[in-house]
């Protein structure tokens, strides 16, 4: 399956000031989101040729559609492995990109995620990994619950942001695929896959303004 543009139309106001047209906003949108079969590249590079946590990373952000803030400030608690879903709640705010000052932002628009047994899985795989790390630092660790979280220094801290994009840009240029998409690439073609679906985009979260299906 491929994201087709005249599936999705909406209106952003630009940089100039002017409400650019439907058609406009669509190609833009289209040059931004990933094809499926390009997201089925990236995690299978992630899979083959990932750093730590990788994997985890990118098959979570293709599966929800999550933005990288959000995956981020994911803890344990959001997870409920029973029902195989995600809450998100929350997301990570640190503009100094110091791991000592970072913040949790409560989101207006909490939602709840349904997943694949793969991510859960993957998850699960994680947690027993987390765990070993965490008896090996023993008090250094910061016992937060936060599952993308640091292993060396300061270990137990959540990521950057930063760390997600640069991670992406490395894949991209492993799997030879266009180095200007980000990790917000794959929200859009989440978003682009599930609207070809007919599911609402109160579910993504909103932020889209104006977006309709046809």
């Amino acid at each position: 399956m491929t994201i087709e543009k005249k599936h999705v139309f909406f209106r952003r106001v630009s940089t100039a000031g002017q409400e650019l047209t439907l058609q406009q906003e669509a190609d833009l949108r289209y040059r931004e989101a990933l094809t499926e079969n390009q997201i089925l590249i990236i995690d299978e590079t992630s899979a083959q040729k990932g750093l730590d946590l990788d994997y985890l990373i990118f098959l979570t952000l293709s599966y929800t559609g999550m933005r990288a803030g959000e995956l981020v400030a994911l803890k344990w608690k959001d997870i409920d492995f029973d029902e195989h879903t995600i809450s998100i709640t929350k997301t990570y705010y640190n503009p100094t990109n110091n791991t000592l000052e970072y913040q949790l932002v409560t989101r207006k628009s909490k939602r709840t995620i349904v997943v694949d047994k793969e991510v859960i899985a993957a998850l699960k795989k994680h947690m027993l990994v987390q765990k070993k790390v965490q008896e090996h630092f023993g008090e250094a660790y910061l016992d937060e619950g936060f599952i993308f979280a640091k292993k060396e220094k300061q270990p137990g801290y959540p990521i950057f942001v930063k760390t997600v994009e640069n991670r992406m840009a490395r894949l991209l240029k492993l799997a030879g695929l266009n180095s200007e998409l980000t990790p917000h690439s794959l929200r859009h073609a989440h978003t682009s896959l599930l609207a070809e679906a007919k599911v609402g985009l109160e579910e993504l979260g909103g932020d889209y303004g104006s977006v309709r299906t046809l």
